[in-house]
């Protein structure tokens, strides 16, 4: 059969690269890398390009880094569990990103990033500082205002670069926002927001960033969104976030001159306006089930708040359920999303009582249940530069016999086989992905053949590897093929999965490889 290359909306493959980079592996028969705690990874854009991917940013995670490929695609796993973990997003011509996640092991998680180009770059003198106006973000610099991270005085000229967004935006320049929509005030109290305009400053020679020196800041005067022209308040708090925790801290006040604010800024980093609405908090419960009626951890809730130019985030714990501080009685729209791609929506109106997740007990509004149709289990194949052409393939049992997913037979995630083929790669690296949605009892059998042929490239040299996770289990593993192939074989038998009914039991490792004689033939099969 005659291949041809097919690609498909990264949003079919969001839980795909979760399984892929970095992984370690098997180097002989029967054996797999058993992974540990949960998987993060997600897609980087860029404000104003949806879906087209940024290689090369770095993404740190704590003390780990990862570096997204050039489809701008990332990956940790063996993360350990955490209630808040925080990532960060780095890339040349765009101010950094932030945005936090609570962690629950054995799950998969997607965490995507739109980072904001920076305006065009300006410089100014580190001794006699001066004033730039960026991204209509007017700065007033003093004298001797930058340090080096070491601490000593930076000389010279001095690149700054600004970057804004409109905090009540829809779509893409929404999940532009850096961490969430909670403040935490001089007190420590942590309330929902309601933003008014984001920014931030970012300050560099070659590749260092600076800071502000201690007792230096910079008066900024930056235009109010214009999503919030109309209510601005006379005066606001002012917030930074803290790329550690991911958090909005109060630092001071902004007053409004005109359809602007003018404030102080004592360090480099993103900036806020907001009005907390703690008299009008209320809380929502969020529960999610699959549709066989297991709870579902690792699904990401995403309300948007019109009205309030701002949204909420989080994500279900081990029962399923998360609880979410929101504005009381206002029109929301909720989004549930999982690794995989599933997304269930509705929109309400929330409850007129006043109350928090902070009360004991909490009267938070149920919502829900809401039920997702997630993935069973999911493999994951990427690959060096050599072979230009490797390719996946699921058999397991249907009603007509077994059925068979590959390039020829893409199947089919809402219909028998319920098993398909996201992602067809015939130009090296991958991803490849399939994605098993529901299952029959049986033996489900996964495989790599070596499409280009072992004298374009052998397989067992490729580079390739194959993470599967099952979120079911609790489980991913990570495989790669024997390095010993003495019969030349084409076909890289990985692992199979036993399933009894609708649930997967177990995963067991094959992990050799052997002659498939063509790419629908018996060796496919147990």
């Amino acid at each position: 059969m005659t291949k041809q290359a097919v690609r498909v909306g990264w949003g079919a493959v969001v839980g795909a690269l979760a399984l892929v980079l970095g992984c370690g592996g098997g180097s002989g028969p029967g054996v797999g890398h058993e992974l540990s705690g949960a998987v993060i990874a997600g897609h980087v854009e860029a404000l104003g390009a949806p879906d087209i991917g940024i290689g090369g940013v770095e993404i740190q995670m704590g003390s780990r880094t990862a570096t997204t490929n050039e489809q701008g695609w990332y990956i940790f796993d063996d993360v350990p569990a955490s209630t808040r973990t925080t990532l960060r997003a780095h890339a040349d011509g765009y101010v950094g990103a932030v945005e936090w996640l609570p962690i629950e092991d054995g799950a998969a998680y997607h965490v995507d990033f739109v980072v904001v180009p920076a305006s065009a770059e300006q410089t100014v003198s580190a001794s006699a500082g001066g004033t730039i106006t960026a991204a209509g973000i007017a700065l007033t610099i003093p004298a001797n205002a930058f340090v080096t991270s070491s601490g000593a005085a930076a000389s010279g000229s001095v690149t700054v670069t600004v970057g804004a967004i409109d905090p009540g935006a829809s779509g893409q320049a929404g999940d532009a926002f850096p961490g969430d929509f909670v403040g935490m005030q001089t007190d420590g109290t942590e309330l929902p927001l309601e933003s008014f305009g984001v920014f931030a400053i970012e300050a560099r020679q070659g590749t260092e960033l600076l800071q502000l020196a201690s007792g230096k800041s910079i008066d900024v005067l930056a235009p109010i969104a214009a999503s919030g022209v109309a209510s601005a308040p006379a005066s606001i708090a002012f917030w930074s976030l803290d790329e550690t925790s991911g958090r909005w801290v109060e630092e001071g006040t902004a007053t409004r001159e005109g359809d602007s604010y003018r404030a102080s800024v004592p360090h480099l980093s993103w900036w806020n306006f907001d009005r907390l609405y703690r008299d009008r908090t209320t809380c929502i419960r969020v529960c999610v089930a699959s549709v066989a009626g297991r709870s579902v951890a690792g699904v990401r809730i995403h309300v948007a708040m019109p009205e309030v130019h701002g949204n909420v985030l989080g994500y279900t714990d081990a029962t399923g359920c998360v609880s979410m501080n929101v504005r009381s009685n206002t029109a929301v729209d909720l989004e549930a999303s999982y690794a995989d791609g599933t997304v269930v929506a509705q929109s309400f109106t929330t409850q007129a009582l006043v109350t928090s997740t902070n009360e004991h007990p909490p009267m938070c509004q149920d919502v829900g249940p809401l039920v997702l149709d997630p993935m069973i289990a999911q493999a994951v194949l990427t690959w060096g530069p050599e072979p230009s052409d490797l390719d996946s393939h699921m058999t397991g049992p249907s009603s007509t016999g077994r059925f068979h997913t590959y390039y020829g037979s893409r199947g089919s995630p809402t219909a028998e086989p319920w098993c398909m083929l996201d992602t067809d790669d015939t130009s090296a690296y991958g991803p490849e992905v399939i994605t098993l949605n529901r299952t029959v009892s049986g033996v489900y059998r996964y495989s790599i053949h070596n499409y280009s042929g072992q004298s374009s490239h052998p397989i067992e040299s490729s580079g390739a590897r194959v993470v599967v996770i099952v979120p079911e289990l609790g489980r991913s593993v990570s495989y790669t093929p024997p390095t010993s192939n003495p019969a030349n074989g084409d076909l890289w038998r990985v692992f199979e999965l036993h399933a009894e009914g609708g649930a997967i039991v177990d995963i067991v490792s094959i992990n050799d490889i052997v002659q498939a004689g063509s790419s629908s033939g018996p060796a496919y099969n147990p």
